[in-house]
């Protein structure tokens, strides 16, 4: 359970899909039909709570974050992860591409 103030980070936009998400939130389907999404909801609840990070670059939809003392490490951590995976998909993109072919030079004509 997070001890975090989740009010002051709660995930208030569905366009921006940023910020705390309470136990529960999330519907288990696409309906937008209240009385169906209740009834889903207890034959299956959402028993799971999440912080919805994004891109940090993203000036229309910024993150939500605790505070430091609230959860200690956790943005670092994060962002940490943020690079590892855009070193992994820039590796990727290079090793699919043409740059590691080899040369042909005139002498292998």
């Amino acid at each position: 359970m997070l001890t975090v103030p989740q009010d002051k980070i709660a995930w208030d936009d569905p366009r921006a899909n940023r910020g705390y998400v309470k136990f529960g939130r999330e519907r288990v389907t696409q309906s937008s039909d209240p009385a169906k999404i209740a009834e889903l909801r207890k034959k299956a609840p959402d028993s799971k709570e999440t912080i919805e990070i994004g891109y940090e670059l993203d000036d229309t939809w910024r993150n939500k974050w605790p505070q430091e003392e609230d959860a200690p490490g956790f943005k670092q951590t994060t962002m940490s992860f943020f690079q590892v995976r855009d070193c992994a998909r820039f590796l990727s993109r290079v090793r699919n591409s043409n740059l590691l072919r080899p040369v042909m030079n005139f002498t292998q004509l």
